[in-house]
């Protein structure tokens, strides 16, 4: 997913809940916008009662 598509899902009106998958195979839930910070060069995903996980396209 390109950062231009990842501010496109966060932003939708109304929002709905999307999975990001990196070419590793992890995959990350995003079930609400809050859940991921858009940082300079990366993204942080947040998820309950559990560390935040940085992930950058550049590094996929």
């Amino acid at each position: 997913m390109r950062p231009e598509d990842m501010l496109f899902w966060l932003q939708a009106q109304p929002f709905q809940p999307f999975r990001v998958t990196l070419n590793s195979g992890r995959t990350f839930e995003v079930r609400h916008p809050e859940m991921v910070r858009r940082m300079r060069t990366s993204l942080l995903h947040f998820t309950p009662m559990d560390a935040a996980t940085r992930f950058s396209h550049e590094n996929n």
